[in-house]
């Protein structure tokens, strides 16, 4: 689908990249430096526009986009006097306007609601009823690029800040060099100002244990640092370290440059230091794979109980805390399923909200033992309020990984948190996955079944007679396959089971037809 934007702030961004997710291109964005642009010429092709701008243009903008063959949603208010034409103009041309006041789901329950009221107001009469809507003072398209926030808000948190004694500021997002040091400036020179990433980075640094751990983690805070430097250094820009013959600084190197090639070198050597590390865990995760084992990682958000779940079904001794980010190093464990069936376990780093790319890309050998999983385990933490946000965000890095074809299932787990109605409600919504408790073992049989009909919905039913000579394939067999029937017969192990592809091929001589 070709789709034109019509007005470009905030909202505008945020459906281009929706649009860009859902593999839609987006062939038109017209905003106020453009609004020329929208015209039979520049709409030719487009199948829907969607319109976000003002009261004064709305009207015209939909009109030009029904009059040349695009349909049009459209979310701007103060216009609807006028609806009625464009209503009529739709009838005559055979197109589409799809038109709301207000997209947000509690603003429409409350026209909802109103209507009821007034419905039921109007029976009883001798009520004079107002109802009045206020929009948001301080609400920006788009971050400050001065103070990220408007100078109003900035000198409020200011204010905040001295009143509250505090040593450090904490943004919810990620903030240009430039903005932390405008921010600094506002508040007390003693106050701290960083950002979402800044702080993700520190606890990462205080939990990483093992030297991979470490190294990842010390990776992406440079990789964060870098492009940061200049606006770190901005004051000293101009000015010069002595060079000249016999400098090892150059003619006149920058403390800018020097502290850039220094990161360069740092990042260089940390990660062909973790190239090498990365090949024995490489060699590892490859002789896993060469084993046909069924591999099963666990991922989710932090502190949603991943490792207290290996933990219960390994008894792996992993450290579980309740606390965020408890787990970096990913800890790979053998479980032996009821039918016999040995599987992998894998316990990986938790995932929070807006991952930073830096992270991702720091993390990425870790992450591999996911996107090289048979099947994953989703778990969740049924406790949370949020659990539905977090769902989301662990998604959304699965999709970034290339995981999102891997089969999976959602486990939530600590139901020994929630009340009687609260679970029953959780079980009511989430018919199809797993209710579970690390800390009781409740729901944990349900849980291995379910694991159990994933790792043999591949497994192929063989009827094979195995030479006494070949017991090493009868062992093979009780290890790796689900045994049916088996008989000591003259001419050998007469099994009937069930085969996972990987084993197939070593008992195809011996296969009954």
């Amino acid at each position: 689908m070709k789709a034109a934007i019509i007005g470009y702030g905030k909202m505008g961004r945020e459906i281009e990249r929706i649009l860009a997710e859902r593999g839609h291109e987006t062939a038109l964005v017209i905003d106020t430096d453009n609004a020329h642009e929208l015209d039979a010429e520049h709409l030719a092709g487009i199948d829907v526009a969607l319109e976000f701008t003002t009261p004064a243009t709305a009207y015209a903008n939909i009109r030009t986009c029904l009059e040349n063959g695009a349909a049009v949603v459209s979310g701007t208010t103060g216009w609807t006097d006028r609806l009625a034409e464009l209503q009529e103009l739709c009838r005559e041309r055979g197109g589409a306007l799809f038109y709301a006041s207000n997209y947000c789901l509690g603003v429409n329950l409350m026209f909802r609601l109103n209507r009821q009221l007034a419905a039921m107001i109007g029976r009883v009469g001798g009520y004079d009823v107002r109802i009045e809507e206020v929009h948001h003072t301080q609400k920006l398209d788009a971050p400050n690029p001065r103070t990220f926030v408007g100078t109003g808000k900035a000198e409020e948190i200011a204010q905040l800040a001295r009143a509250h004694a505090a040593d450090l500021v904490i943004f919810d997002d990620e903030l240009s060099p430039s903005q932390q040091a405008n921010l600094e400036k506002i508040v007390d020179k003693d106050v701290k100002v960083i950002d979402r990433t800044a702080l993700i980075l520190d606890i990462f640094a205080l939990h990483a244990t093992s030297r991979e751990g470490r190294l990842q983690v010390r990776l992406a805070q440079n990789q964060y640092l870098y492009p940061r430097l200049r606006g770190m250094w901005a004051h000293l820009a101009s000015n010069r370290m002595g060079g000249g013959v016999g400098s090892r600084f150059g003619e006149g190197e920058s403390q800018l440059e020097v502290d850039r090639r220094m990161v360069r070198k740092r990042i260089t050597s940390i990660k062909r230091e973790l190239v090498h590390l990365g090949s024995v865990r490489s060699l590892q995760r490859e002789s896993r794979l060469s084993s046909g084992m069924f591999k099963v990682a666990l991922a989710g958000y932090t502190n949603a109980g991943k490792s207290s779940l290996l933990n219960r079904l390994t008894d792996a001794d992993v450290l579980s805390y309740d606390k965020l980010f408890a787990t970096l190093d990913s800890t790979t464990r053998r479980y032996k399923l009821p039918e016999g069936r040995e599987i992998t376990l894998t316990d990986t780093v938790g995932f929070i909200q807006k991952l930073p790319t830096t992270l991702v890309e720091a993390f990425k050998s870790t992450l591999d033992e996911i996107t090289g999983a048979d099947l994953i385990l989703h778990v969740i933490d049924a406790s949370s309020p949020e659990y539905d946000a977090q769902i989301l965000a662990v998604e959304e890095v699965l999709d970034q990984i290339h995981a999102h074809d891997i089969p999976c299932i959602r486990v939530f787990n600590k139901i020994d948190l929630l009340d009687e109605d609260s679970q029953c409600g959780l079980e009511a919504r989430h018919q199809h996955d797993v209710l579970v408790s690390a800390e009781t073992g409740e729901g944990i049989d349900h849980l291995i079944k379910r694991i159990e009909i994933a790792a043999s919905s591949a497994d192929a039913a063989i009827e094979a007679m195995i030479p006494y000579k070949e017991g090493r394939l009868v062992s093979l067999a009780h290890e790796r396959c689900r045994i049916i029937t088996e008989e000591h017969r003259e001419e050998g192990t007469y099994l009937s089971m069930m085969v996972p592809t990987a084993y197939r091929d070593a008992f195809e001589p011996y296969r009954l037809m």
